[in-house]
């Protein structure tokens, strides 16, 4: 093999497989990546090989010839799912990996049955087999072994590095350790799972991306369990807390959303009594311009009226001042004639000056209005 650098895994995960390379190294962003220095929430471990013993006193099972299953490793596989689910991982992370689709299938019964109609789990990001699923990754990898007679294709070295090889953060292989590790073809792998408990560990109280653990950390108040049944309690029990928790939160931001939508409803209810305010300040005022233009147009109109009643007296007093003096020309009284003409020149004077004192006062009034 010619591959010399990895990037995708841990470097203690790489470890499990990097024998079967020659010189195969680490990138450096693994040894500084803050993802690859934190724990795995809720894990004592980044990687750990889970012996299963019988369930129900049964181990491998072949329901028709050449299709393997095991009901135990699947209860104890999808339940660990389900704890991870729990303390908040996100399924997308998560995928389950088997070595037969025999097992796959139960597998994806088990989840469906238990999983897919509960918000709190759903589905993994795939669960299919260590083939199908060569060439691809995921962050946190559940690998189910299968069988507890014979060690069966994954004694083929290039299987296993395939099936170990797909985890980035974590890793947890569920099995029946005592086969797989007297297998000489597996022991370099083996070995390091053996460095380790067998049983799995769990840390209490981490939740994904709200602790600060780092990988290298002592581990505090971490416990062992026993079997599946022991896992499936400890599940039944912090579910049940999810889902409080979870509905404690959904009626906290009802509450929220409620106390919103009364401040929208306030302040809708301010903004239209403001604008109806306006309106009648509106209306008021085009109803005040109206009754001064009403007024201006009836003070204008008896001006009008006053105006043609004086005109009309003046040219009666002219027609009686010209008579006269047409009277007096004839009668010859000369200086009587220049006083009346006079007079006639006066009149006309005093109606032209009255005009257009009555123009400014209009036009004040105009003004007036339009302010």
């Amino acid at each position: 093999m010619d591959l010399n650098m990895q990037g995708r895994a841990r470097p203690s995960i790489a470890k499990l497989y990097s024998w079967k390379y020659q010189h195969l190294g680490n990138l450096p962003k693994t040894y500084t990546d803050p993802q690859y220095l934190a724990c795995n929430p809720g894990f004592a471990y980044d990687y750990q090989f889970i012996n299963v013993d019988d369930y129900k006193g049964k181990g491998e099972t072949t329901p028709i010839p050449f299709f393997y299953q095991n009901l135990g490793e699947a209860e104890f596989v999808v339940h660990c799912y389900m704890y991870m689910r729990c303390i908040g991982i996100p399924a997308e992370k998560i995928s389950i990996v088997t070595t037969y689709n025999g097992q796959k299938a139960l597998l994806r019964d088990v989840i469906q049955r238990r999983c897919e109609n509960d918000p709190v789990y759903g589905w993994p990001a795939r669960v299919t087999t260590v083939d199908k699923f060569q060439g691809q990754q995921n962050d946190y990898i559940l690998l189910s072994l299968v069988r507890t007679k014979n060690v069966g294709h994954i004694r083929d070295v290039r299987r296993l590095v395939v099936a170990l090889s797909r985890a980035r953060l974590g890793l947890f292989v569920f099995g029946r350790f005592k086969l797989f590790s007297n297998c000489v073809e597996l022991e370099p792998s083996f070995s390091q799972f053996k460095q380790r408990t067998q049983k799995l560990i769990l840390v209490p109280g981490e939740q994904y991306e709200t602790s600060d653990r780092k990988l290298t950390d002592p581990v505090e108040n971490a416990f062992e369990i026993q079997n599946v049944e022991h896992l499936a309690a400890y599940v039944q029990e912090l579910a049940e807390w999810r889902r409080n928790e979870d509905e404690a939160l959904l009626q906290t931001e009802a509450e929220r959303i409620r106390k919103a939508e009364i401040e929208a409803e306030a302040q809708y209810e301010k903004a239209q009594e403001d604008l109806r305010k306006r309106e009648k300040d509106v209306m008021n005022g085009i109803a005040a311009s109206h009754q001064r233009l009403r007024e201006k147009l009836g003070k204008i109109e008896k001006t009008n009226v006053k105006k043609k009643k004086v005109e009309r007296d003046e040219i009666l007093e002219k027609k009686l001042v010209e008579k006269e003096i047409q009277d007096m020309m004839e009668e010859d009284k000369v200086e009587e004639v220049e006083e009346k003409k006079e007079k006639v020149v006066k009149i006309t004077l005093e109606s032209e000056s009255e005009e257009e004192s009555e123009s400014e006062e209009e036009d004040e009034d105009e003004s007036e209005a339009s302010e």
